[in-house]
């Protein structure tokens, strides 16, 4: 993506400010950029917001950290052995004056090993001493201790001694006590602003989200308002509305793809008046048929059933018959397109069903010398499904494989299992269909347009029937076809 935004930057504006070039590339790109792009910009820099505020946070909770540390390894350890050391300091005296008052050799050897233990708390000590002035007080401390420790046991000491190195271990006690106030103080303003600081980003990242979503919305709903409208339009009826809209997201492809939905409407319109006119034709030319014989025979002009009577009777039948089929078939799209049809799905054996159809079909296929075979698979499972209506199918498929084979030619009807579902072609060697026909031929009042096509007129409703019932079926139907090689149609039903 950002290849792409790098693309679509205007670089011919180098002489503007670089604030104003940017927000310029800014808004010029944005109309091109997808809904999906838009929203990884925007969620882009939301997350940035948060990186930062995160990364700010956890540095400031390491250096928190960092001094609760300190102030727990160091500042604590370096008190705490300063009261250990003063505690030692009045204990190695008791012993002193205990030795010097009861001349009990074990005093004399515990108070040297207080001497010992002195000296490593000493030296620990100057381990945690962080301060100059630290040292310092260690260093006398360490001079009016060893004074203190190096005169003859025996002899008086001066108690100034000890209160010298008491007040020097409290004294540094104190001063440490008042560096770790001084943390303290420290940490509580390190946290203080950390916490305004990421207020303030969640704040800039918060408004920002509103700002993004604010923009991201109007940017699809206010395209999204003009379809509406427009598609209020078309819905009184006026198929030539265009929409016009710059971005090059998904909105704008929405409206690209209702401007092709309004061509094909308005084709499809056109459609309708050829078919209204088409219609009108075939109602009247039947109708006067009818009229016409139904007229010869008031006038008397047939007599009695004389073979002329007969032609007439026939004229009468088959204009009728044609009147009927195409009202039965305009009446069943009718109905499927309006969701009215009640199937009465039961579990059948579509061996059976197939058979019939062939068998009904097979003395016309006599007539023309069309040789009709099946091609059942043994014990084909049972499918629910509306057996009348799956009869229509195949039926209306089988009408046409023999209408549109020539004399001689050849149909083979196959039934078989196909994965979870039953598959059956009819194939012919009739005439074909082309490929700019195969996409079109299952639409309403549609027929290949060839030679013969406008020798056999038909409504071209019965394909678009199959389809109907198919998908209400959860099957599918197509077909496969090569121009004067035949045509294969085949549906597909689930086994369950």
């Amino acid at each position: 993506m950002f290849t792409y935004i790098k693309n679509r930057l205007n670089t011919n504006q180098l002489s503007m400010p670089f604030s104003l070039r940017i927000g310029q590339r800014l808004r010029n790109l944005w109309p091109n950029l997808t809904i999906y792009q838009k929203m990884i910009m925007g969620y882009m820099l939301i997350v940035f917001m948060v990186v930062v505020v995160s990364i700010y946070t956890i540095t400031i909770l390491f250096r928190l950290n960092a001094i609760s540390t300190t102030i727990l390894s160091h500042d604590i350890a370096f008190i705490d052995m300063n009261k250990r050391m003063i505690n030692s300091i009045l204990s190695q005296d008791r012993t002193r004056e205990n030795y010097l008052l009861l001349g009990d050799r074990l005093f004399l050897d515990s108070f040297q090993e207080k001497k010992k233990e002195m000296i490593r708390d000493i030296t620990s000590l100057e381990g945690l001493a962080a301060a100059h002035k630290e040292r310092e007080e260690i260093e006398f401390f360490k001079k009016v201790y060893f004074e203190y420790t190096n005169i003859n046991i025996n002899t008086g000491t001066s108690r100034k001694q000890i209160d010298d190195m008491v007040k020097t271990l409290e004294g540094l006690t104190a001063y440490r006590g008042d560096v770790i106030n001084k943390k303290m103080e420290n940490s509580r303003e390190i946290g203080g602003s950390a916490a305004r600081l990421a207020v303030i980003i969640s704040m800039i990242a918060f408004i920002s989200a509103i700002a993004l979503a604010f923009f991201i919305t109007r940017s699809i709903s206010e395209p999204i308002k003009r379809l509406q409208a427009e598609t209020t339009i078309i819905a009184k009826g006026n198929f030539s509305r265009r929409i016009d809209i710059s971005s090059r997201d998904e909105i704008g492809e929405l409206a690209e793809a209702f401007n092709i939905m309004c061509y094909k409407l308005n084709e499809l319109e056109r459609l309708k008046s050829e078919f209204i006119a088409n219609v009108s034709h075939e109602f009247r030319t039947p109708l006067t048929s009818l009229k016409e014989a139904n007229n010869l025979m008031l006038d008397g002009i047939a007599g009695r059933t004389t073979e002329k009577q007969q032609r007439l009777l026939g004229i009468i039948r088959e204009e009728s018959d044609k009147l009927i089929k195409m009202i039965h078939d305009l009446l069943d799209l009718s109905k499927l397109e309006a969701g009215m049809v009640r199937y009465n799905f039961m579990p059948s054996d579509i061996s059976i069903v197939i058979e019939k159809c062939v068998d009904e079909m097979r003395l016309l296929a006599e007539g023309k010398h069309i040789d009709m075979n099946m091609d059942i698979g043994e014990r084909l499972p049972i499918v629910l499904m509306d057996s009348e209506k799956i009869k229509q199918v195949i039926t209306n498929l089988l009408s046409n494989a023999v209408k549109f084979t020539p004399d001689g030619g050849r149909i083979i009807v196959k039934g078989f299992e196909e994965d979870a579902n039953i598959r059956v072609e009819i194939t012919d060697t009739g005439i074909g269909i082309s490929k700019e026909d195969i996409g079109r031929i299952f639409d309403k009042f549609q027929q290949a347009d060839t030679i013969i096509n406008k020798k056999i007129r038909g409504t071209g409703l019965g394909l678009s029937i199959a389809r109907h019932i198919m998908e209400a079926h959860k099957g599918s139907i197509w077909v496969e076809s090569e121009l004067g090689k035949g045509s294969s149609f085949i549906f597909l039903l689930p086994i369950k």
